[in-house]
């Protein structure tokens, strides 16, 4: 699933934010004109982290944890 369709949904950010407790979401976007974006998960007490990479004509996504 692209990471900026869920970003921009509220009801798939309800669902992370039920699936994925106690943690907060943020979406970086590159600020070079690519177009690529990092949707950011880190838990509350920022003990982990996972995010999810987006680039511009793929339609698979790097997920890093």
């Amino acid at each position: 699933m692209n990471p900026r369709d869920v970003s921009d949904d509220a009801d798939a950010l309800f669902w992370v934010d039920t699936a994925v407790r106690d943690a907060w979401h943020r979406l970086g976007e590159a600020d070079d004109g690519s177009e690529e974006a990092t949707l950011w998960l880190f838990s509350t007490d920022r003990s982990s982290w996972a995010t999810a990479e987006y680039v511009l004509g793929q339609s698979e996504y790097e997920v890093e944890q």
